[in-house]
């Protein structure tokens, strides 16, 4: 489908993108210097996806046109590849005692992003916190948290994606349930 152009001077407007199905806004800066897709991605074209998250121009280690997107949104590409590259066991702050969960960093090869996700976990109630999980990106400090529902009882969660070709990234957990707060934190990968 092809859309009209319009001419408007670049530094008063701010544009909506269609980015692989997902929506975005950007300034118009922004939007002229990320890069374009050369075409729809189909299921079968991974080799595809690896070129289609990259780092904006003179933006590296800082903003990526696939940052803040759901691993689903991105599709078969980003998320049917993904494996988890590390874990950080959930530990009681006080005591150390293991909680029996952990928090994963996932990561996509063919996109090269991260993102945290967290298996069977309580929501938030008005008696507990319940977890919150996080993906960190070194480089920038840019942080995406997720917390489940509130009333969730068997929750599984994950963070949106920060990419992180050529720098490292790491994923954590703060969990409340009611006795002892938990948290766990992956090493950086």
């Amino acid at each position: 489908m092809r859309l009209p152009r319009f001419s408007v001077a670049a530094a008063t407007i701010t544009c909506l993108l269609v980015v692989g199905g997902a929506t975005a806004f950007a300034t118009s800066a922004q939007a002229s210097a990320a890069p374009k897709p050369t075409g729809l991605l189909s299921s079968g074209d991974v080799t595809a996806a690896s070129g289609y998250c990259s780092w904006f121009p003179g933006q590296f280690g800082d903003s990526s046109n696939c940052d803040f997107l759901d691993p689903d949104v991105l599709g078969p590409h980003c998320n049917s590849d993904a494996v988890t590259k590390r874990w950080g066991p959930l530990k009681g702050i006080f005591t150390g005692t293991p909680l029996g969960k952990s928090v994963l960093l996932r990561y996509s090869p063919s996109c090269r992003t991260v993102w945290a996700k967290i298996v069977d976990v309580p929501g938030p109630t008005s008696d507990i916190f319940g977890c919150t999980i996080t993906i960190n990106r070194n480089s920038d400090g840019q942080v995406i948290a997720k917390t489940p529902p509130f009333n969730a009882v068997h929750a599984t969660i994950w963070t949106a994606v920060l990419y992180d070709a050529d720098v490292t990234s790491y994923a954590a957990a703060e969990c409340d349930f009611g006795a002892e707060p938990y948290e766990g934190r992956t090493s950086n990968y």
